[in-house]
């Protein structure tokens, strides 16, 4: 249906240019009469393929869970085996009560922010050191294109 809108389209194009060029008004109204049997072709089209698509089943965008990661959700569960883990590693499960021997808590500490923010320092000297170079490089280039020397006149 869709690909008959656009035939219908550029028939109703080619009929309106010959149709400004004459002196009647029925090319005209016939490009008007193919545009919107083009519309009415292009609306089918839509409905059709929106019919076609599958719904899309409860979860985040519409995403279904693997069949190892739904039988990890479960409470009391075992791990599958290993023919049926996924390639990918998939979310711990979470159970509604949580065990106080598993719990595990990390601190932020400070010496891994001052080593990101070393690594940062360091990264954006080198960026500084780099365009330095390359802006010595650009004058020393513009230096010898116009024939003068260090200095010199």
């Amino acid at each position: 249906m869709i690909v008959l809108s656009f035939i219908l389209v550029v028939i109703a194009a080619v009929t309106l240019l010959i149709g400004i060029f004459q002196t009647g008004t029925t090319l005209i109204w016939v490009s008007i009469g193919s545009c919107v049997l083009a519309l009415g072709a292009l609306g089918v089209g839509v409905l059709q393929r929106r019919a076609a698509k599958p719904t899309a089943e409860p979860g985040y965008g519409g995403a279904t869970a693997s069949p190892a990661a739904s039988a990890l959700s479960t409470v009391g569960a075992t791990r599958p085996t290993a023919a049926a883990r996924p390639s990918a590693p998939t979310a711990p499960a979470v159970s509604a009560e949580p065990a106080a021997e598993t719990t595990v808590v990390r601190k932020a500490t400070a010496s891994s922010s001052a080593a990101k923010k070393a690594a940062v320092k360091k990264a954006a000297r080198k960026v500084v050191r780099k365009k330095a170079a390359v802006k010595r490089g650009v004058k020393k280039a513009v230096k010898r294109a116009s024939g003068k020397k260090r200095g010199g006149k």
